[in-house]
């Protein structure tokens, strides 16, 4: 047996022997069951709490995405050098930053596995008064959290951003003849954050 600071954990049957001190999330089913270690995926999960399954293998591919993308803005910079300085600073500083943001989205990954095949949660800050997902309307991959909040943007005041507060965010199932779609354009880079966009045929 481990003891793994919330509860202990016995490698026989891989449960814990007491009841999950969390109380799960409807919308996620495996987090309801109260002796579940890492929420069944022991391969790619750690649990290092007894609380909180934190998904070693997501966190590495979202942070590697994130420091890809970076690396490409800083090599793409230096190979416009000679022919357009003024790009070539601006993809500088852009991919600086995007550098910088590896470890939230490596964070945000552990918290948030990358989901494959069937229903996807979906987490939506959509303001006050509204309660479905629209066409067009930008989510976070995986459950609602703190950290997904940060990486929506939906905490900053301004621009052509809605703020909504942390307090309205839902989670949503994503429901058939739905996708959530990778941003194109401009807004390509914020896909590596774990942000979509509702596409409604």
């Amino acid at each position: 047996m481990y003891y793994l600071n919330a509860r202990w954990y016995d490698p026989v049957i891989l449960r814990f022997t007491g009841r999950d001190p969390l109380d799960g999330d409807q919308i996620d089913p495996l987090t309801l069951h109260v002796y579940l270690y890492c929420l069944n995926n022991p391969v790619n999960s750690i649990d290092p709490t007894g609380e909180i399954a934190l998904n070693i293998a997501s966190g590495l591919i979202r942070g590697a995405e994130v420091y890809a993308l970076g690396a490409a803005m800083l090599i793409t910079s230096i190979e416009l050098q000679d022919t357009n300085r003024r790009a070539s600073d601006i993809l500088w500083t852009v991919g600086d930053w995007t550098l910088r943001l590896t470890p939230l989205a490596a964070a945000y990954g552990l918290m948030n596995p990358i989901q494959l095949g069937g229903p996807r949660t979906l987490s939506h800050w959509p303001g006050v008064g509204k309660t479905t997902l629209e066409h067009g309307n930008w989510v976070m991959s995986g459950p609602k959290s703190r950290l997904g909040y940060l990486l929506s943007g939906k905490w900053q005041r301004g621009g052509s951003n809605i703020f909504a507060g942390y307090e309205t965010g839902k989670n949503f199932l994503l429901e058939q003849g739905m996708r959530a779609r990778w941003p194109g354009g401009v807004d390509f880079w914020k896909g590596f954050l774990g942000q979509r966009v509702i596409s409604i045929p």
